[in-house]
């Protein structure tokens, strides 16, 4: 890395530093004027971030596995992406603390709604908070061993954790979907729901390695070390899944759409005004058509 690029680095993590500091003073601010808000919006923050880190490790996983320059291009990156796993699980602590603002389970507010009562005995609190520290000590159990098995030059050791490690990471997922997002609305499900939440996660992650590779690609020393073909290996993976989870997002709404059900069509209800409207129609135009 030359100099002056390094230069440039040490500016952007200033700057973070700087917006971080910042924003956590914002942030402060609005838990003392709407602690309601406050943990609406850290949930909705913290699924973001959390995605990226989930995400990076299954783009490692899936490159053990099927190989491709791509992969190898970013697996550095995604790898100091999901080493954040730690911090990503510690900072879950606030969406405990904040149960009884962001979810209507945790104050017994749908105990009288129809078809409820057999979900009461999965969500309650201490339950609740269990799992969410299984799924996380699970899948930082495997980024963990999957790191020291590459370092090893393990190579089988390494497919194999890969293997294993997509099948946990989904099944973990479709359970902390259910709890960190769907259980919003406790008398909302959907089977779908799983597919958009990880494959959401995997083409987060993937587009920030594209970016960041790209950025490390302005680095006149590093530049002709990324062939083109990697690029284009990226942009193929990235509208590839662009269209699909807009095809299975799509979907899920069409189902519910046309089926017209009172316990399905609450999830899109209360999320299609108060400006969320708005929000679906850019992920239309920006995130698929552009």
């Amino acid at each position: 890395m030359s100099t002056a690029f390094a230069a440039t680095v040490q500016r952007c993590q200033l700057w973070a530093f700087i917006v971080g500091v910042i924003a956590t003073v914002v942030s402060l601010i609005g838990l003392l004027v709407n602690r309601t808000q406050f943990f609406h919006s850290y949930l909705f923050a913290w699924l973001f971030w959390s995605g990226l880190s989930f995400g990076a490790l299954v783009i490692v996983m899936m490159q053990f596995l099927t190989g491709g320059q791509w992969g190898e291009a970013v697996r550095g990156l995604s790898t100091a992406a999901f080493r954040t796993l730690p911090l990503i699980s510690l900072l879950f602590l606030p969406i405990l603390l904040g149960l009884h603002q962001i979810f209507p389970w945790a104050n017994g507010d749908n105990a009288e709604v129809p078809g409820y009562h057999h979900k009461a005995q999965y969500l309650n609190l201490p339950f609740f908070a269990a799992r969410a520290a299984f799924y996380c000590a699970v899948l930082i159990a495997f980024a963990r061993s999957l790191r020291k098995a590459w370092r090893e030059a393990a190579h089988t050791k390494v497919v194999a954790l890969s293997a294993g490690g997509l099948i946990t990471y989904v099944l973990c997922m479709n359970f902390a979907s259910t709890d960190w997002v769907m259980s919003l609305e406790p008398s909302w499900y959907s089977t779908i729901f799983v597919e958009i939440f990880v494959v959401g996660q995997f083409l987060s992650a993937l587009a920030l390695m594209t970016a960041l590779l790209a950025f490390i690609g302005r680095d006149r020393s590093l530049g002709n070390v990324i062939p083109p073909r990697v690029f284009h290996g990226l942009g193929n993976l990235l509208l590839s899944f662009v269209i699909f989870w807009t095809y299975v997002a799509f979907s899920q709404f069409l189902i519910i759409w046309s089926g017209n059900l009172p316990k399905e069509i609450s999830w899109y209800l209360i999320r299609s005004r108060g400006g969320w409207q708005w929000f679906a129609v850019a992920l239309v135009l920006v995130q698929f058509l552009i």
